[in-house]
């Protein structure tokens, strides 16, 4: 699975320096140790029912995951997340200031809610990049995950261009779009499963052989990049020629929010973008939006990860 560091966005967005910023991080100053938030955990404990909640809570007291809140570090806002090795092990670091603040007697006030979604979207990632077999070799979790990430880029692109009016040219965007997911995202090898799993979100139902026809005259080299992939889509359909990654990043971020930037090409972004709004409601982004767009999918998605990461 593809890391955010070598994503298009991070190296053409200005972010190149983030890792040496994390490097600047003074963890004896800006951590935040679990009992600065003990209030705050007890009402998780006593009030949610996710399903990774005990466990997730445990990683932290257990400083598996790490919280901080930097003073003169400056971390980008888009990248709330993040993993580091310390003494020997992946921790994932999650920076607390971007969504809670510290009151006059230094105390950090933040959402519950926030504050869950932070913890279980790190615990996730942590878990995940550790062991990413748990996803790339479940089937049900390669669909709804695929099924979930065409829908969210299927609904900005309608916004556009009003693709969904012309129903075979749909579903084979939507087909596109699948395969350009699971090659690039996921960085799953091309064959037939993922050919499968990417029919399987041509929801107008087309015919195969007319959703696949599109193949013919796609360069398929152009999933190795999100740039050339959406050059490729502008210039195969006359409904998408003026399409260009600027104005689609444009319209993604206002549809679900600044936050959600990156799951266009990370997973990990992905999960956390659709779980904090899908399921845990922590309006990190448009909430209603995603909720609206995927949120049955999101719920079943988050019960069947939570099943295998307990």
């Amino acid at each position: 699975m593809r890391k955010i560091s070598d994503t298009y966005l991070f190296t053409s967005s200005g972010l190149k320096n983030f890792t040496e910023n994390v490097k600047m991080i003074n963890w004896s100053t800006e951590r935040v140790s679990p009992i600065s938030l003990e209030d705050n955990l007890k009402i998780i404990s006593r009030r949610f029912n996710f399903p990774l909640k005990t466990v997730v809570i445990e990683s932290y007291e257990k400083s598996k995951l790490v919280t901080i809140y930097p003073y003169n570090t400056q971390l980008t806002k888009l990248i709330p997340i993040f993993l580091t090795k310390q003494e020997g092990e992946i921790r994932a670091i999650i920076n607390l200031s971007l969504y809670g603040n510290k009151n006059k007697n230094e105390e950090i006030i933040i959402d519950n809610r926030r504050l869950y979604a932070l913890l279980e979207g790190a615990y996730i990632y942590k878990s995940i990049y550790e062991k990413p077999n748990y996803v790339l070799s479940n089937m049900m979790i390669l669909n709804l995950s695929t099924q979930i990430y065409v829908k969210m880029m299927n609904k900005v692109l309608d916004k556009m261009f009003g693709i969904n009016l012309i129903v075979l040219k749909s579903d084979q965007i939507n087909y596109l779009l699948a395969k350009f997911f699971l090659s690039y995202v996921m960085e799953k090898a091309d064959g037939d499963v993922v050919n499968s799993i990417a029919y399987a979100c041509c929801f107008n139902d087309s015919p195969k052989i007319n959703v696949e026809s599109i193949m013919q005259d796609f360069d398929e080299t152009v999933f190795s990049s999100l740039p050339e992939f959406f050059r490729e889509l502008s210039e195969k359909f006359d409904l998408l020629h003026n399409l260009t990654i600027r104005k689609f990043l444009d319209n993604y971020m206002i549809m679900y929010g600044e936050y959600s930037v990156f799951s266009i090409e990370c997973y990990y972004s992905f999960l956390q973008t659709i779980f904090a709004g899908g399921v845990i409601g922590a309006r990190f982004g448009k909430d209603y939006m995603i909720e609206k767009v995927v949120g049955r999918e999101s719920l079943k998605l988050h019960n069947e990860i939570s099943r295998l990461l307990r």
